[in-house]
């Protein structure tokens, strides 16, 4: 199964070696990212870094660890698709998202009570992705 991976997945994965990071590298899934979550992330570093007690050194390896899963698709890939997902949800933010799992037929992956607002893409929680058979 393919699935696009929010922001918020990724900073779950970086913060916890947990059931988060565990789907990410078990490979079980084909994972894809907008370029836009490499932007999300860098803003929030150092705030990563001291939640997750570790240094600039481990967050680094971290993720270059997750992004060896995840493919980051840049938005020329999703961009015809952004103005159709634009009143889809409520979050603008959401909208790369969106428009990449549309893009490439794909499922999103979120903790964000947000993508649940839309009926076009399906969108699986960590909990609901854990459930899957």
């Amino acid at each position: 199964m393919k699935l696009v991976v929010d922001t918020n997945i990724v900073i779950a994965a970086l913060l916890k070696d947990g059931l988060t990071r565990k789907i990410i590298f078990e490979r079980k899934y084909i994972l894809y990212t907008p370029a836009y979550t490499l932007s999300e992330i860098e803003k929030y570093k150092g705030h990563i870094c001291a939640k997750a007690h570790i240094t600039l050194e481990e967050y680094e390896e971290i993720i270059q660890g997750l992004f060896h899963y995840i493919h980051i698709i840049s938005a020329k890939i999703y961009s015809l698709q952004l103005v159709a997902m634009e009143k889809q949800i409520s979050d603008i933010k959401d909208m790369p998202f969106l428009a990449l799992a549309d893009a490439i037929n794909a499922t999103i992956w979120s903790d964000d009570k947000h993508f649940k607002e839309q009926k076009i893409i399906k969108v699986y929680t960590t909990k609901e992705l854990l459930a899957l058979p």
